[in-house]
């Protein structure tokens, strides 16, 4: 019998076979490497902070729970500080609580602008349609592959001779 042999650093030769996506972003005349975030990364900010979940479904958490259309409305009801960690993400900085302070205490224009910089960076270069596209998928395909290991085994009953004696059979 034929030993398989496992390679338990093919994972760490995979991450450092891969370049880092930062690209240069323009602000103010300077070059900021910022990276779009990956799946991971926003489900950390969104379970950091709730509220940016109204980006993928349009609701807001409140004691009315009702659905907000408004575009606007939902970036002012985010707040500042998941707008910051934002930032620091695209900048490869995740959880980095200083690089978000400097951000919010920068003057409002300057966030304002690196703030529109990093929403952009943070879909990637489809933009939002093609990063909910990925997303969507991604979710659809683990959610298919979940419910199709809980769903219960099929039962077909008894057997018959074949198809077509079961089809004329019930004619």
């Amino acid at each position: 019998m034929a030993t398989e042999i496992l390679d338990f650093n093919a994972a760490d030769a995979l991450y450092d076979s891969v370049a880092t996506e930062f690209k240069p972003r323009m602000v103010r005349g300077r070059a900021i490497p910022m990276q779009p975030l990956a799946f991971d990364d926003w489900m950390y900010l969104i379970r950091r902070f709730p509220q940016v979940s109204a980006l993928f479904d349009g609701w807001l958490p409140s004691e009315e729970d009702k659905p907000e259309a408004d575009w606007r409305s939902l970036f002012q009801n985010i707040g500042n500080e998941p707008i910051a960690a934002l930032v620091a993400c695209v900048q490869g900085r995740l959880g980095d609580e200083a690089a978000e302070k400097r951000f919010l205490m920068a003057p409002p224009s300057l966030k304002d602008e690196l703030g529109i910089v990093a929403m952009e960076a943070a879909f990637g270069e489809d933009g939002m349609a093609g990063f909910f596209s990925m997303f969507s998928a991604g979710l659809e395909r683990l959610m298919g592959s979940r419910a199709a290991q809980e769903a219960p085994a099929k039962r077909s009953g008894r057997k018959t001779g074949s198809k077509k004696a079961a089809t004329s059979s019930a004619s």
